[in-house]
């Protein structure tokens, strides 16, 4: 049986991987983004889903927030590493946010 985050698994590892993914392309990079955008599709569908009792939404809160961390720390020590600058971590981070919403909605 599927899980409920499935499809929105898919949108997001397919935008990561062809937005921030054009930054960061080494395999250990692949593997962090679809690990991460599987645990936010994962996250995202329990914190939204209201028959979750509120213990639940606040771990599903919490390991959310961790993941946005986990995310940041990433971002910024393969822009240290790699040299790229600001604006073209920008473009790509804002190419990501509009390809999922449109795949989304």
């Amino acid at each position: 049986m599927a899980n409920p985050w499935d499809d929105l698994k898919g949108i997001l590892s397919d935008e990561l991987l062809s937005t921030i993914g054009k930054l960061w392309n080494t395999e250990q990079d692949t593997a962090f983004l679809k690990y991460n955008a599987e645990k936010l599709a994962k996250y995202v569908t329990i914190y939204k889903d209201p028959s979750a009792d509120k213990a639940r939404r606040d771990e599903a809160k919490f390991n959310l927030d961790m993941l946005q961390a986990s995310v940041v720390a990433y971002a910024h020590q393969k822009a240290i590493t790699t040299g790229q600058g600001i604006e073209e971590t920008a473009q790509r981070v804002l190419a990501l946010v509009v390809g999922i919403l449109i795949k989304a909605v």
